[in-house]
């Protein structure tokens, strides 16, 4: 029996996840994905005008650049789920037969050898049905009687090269309101993220979080990062109270 077996929540059996659609369900209602909530809290990227303003320099039309970017995004989005199915089966110890096509597996490497965590849940469906929220929690770490988050990010918008965290939007955006304090970085998007998943963690599975990580594996990178993220409980509560006005 797994880790994942042995620490199973009675909660586990009333949400499914449709892979094709990528929609979480319960109770035959679909519930929006964590990642959705983060990504309604901050303006969207205007693709047509950026691409309109980079096509003369590139020497392309602007659909061009739009669908070089596409390409990009998708195989950028293969590469982060296959490092996360290779992390999974790290921690399960079960075989996989994926290649290290981009150098992450170096960068994890190096950070095995610095953290020993000791799994509780990986890719967990968590949710909360009075938000109707749900998401997949990518690690839950339980070690000295305290159980800490990591959430692995294939990103080099998070950190610097040296490990320091983007905070600052050179443009001044912020999110919108309720929560407008925020800044508009890929750091505070995700620290938003995790987040959430503590606040429903706390709330509805009886589960206390002490920390919350991001560990960044990104090959344009020469070792790993780990940042703290800081709980933006206040600001959870916010936009959850704004998704519950929406029904």
């Amino acid at each position: 029996m797994n880790y994942n077996e042995r620490n199973r929540h009675k909660r586990d059996a009333f949400i499914q996840f449709d892979c094709d659609q990528h929609q979480y369900i319960h109770n035959g209602h679909i519930f929006k994905s964590v990642t959705t909530i983060v990504d309604e809290c901050f303006k969207q990227f205007d693709a047509d005008y950026w691409a309109r303003r980079k096509a003369p320099s590139l020497g392309m039309t602007p659909q061009q650049v739009k669908d070089m970017w596409n390409r990009k995004g998708e195989i950028s989005r293969n590469l982060g789920t296959q490092m996360h199915t290779k992390i999974e089966h790290y921690y399960l110890g079960t075989p996989h037969h994926l290649d290290d096509q981009d150098g992450t597996d170096r960068l994890f490497a190096l950070f095995t050898k610095n953290h020993t965590l000791h799994p509780y849940r990986t890719e967990w469906a968590i949710f909360d049905e009075e938000s109707r929220v749900a998401g997949t929690l990518d690690f839950l770490d339980y070690q000295n009687g305290k159980f800490s988050i990591y959430d692995w990010k294939r990103s080099n918008k998070v950190v610097d090269r040296n490990g320091t965290p983007e905070k600052a939007n050179r443009w001044g955006d912020h999110a919108y309101a309720p929560i407008a304090h925020i800044v508009d970085t890929t750091f505070w998007h995700y620290a938003l993220q995790v987040s959430i998943y503590r606040y429903i963690l706390e709330k509805n599975y009886g589960i206390q979080v002490s920390d919350n990580h991001l560990a960044v594996f990104h090959p344009d990178y020469d070792r790993p990062h780990v940042v703290d993220t800081p709980y933006l409980k206040d600001e959870v509560i916010s936009v959850l109270n704004k998704r519950k006005s929406e029904f």
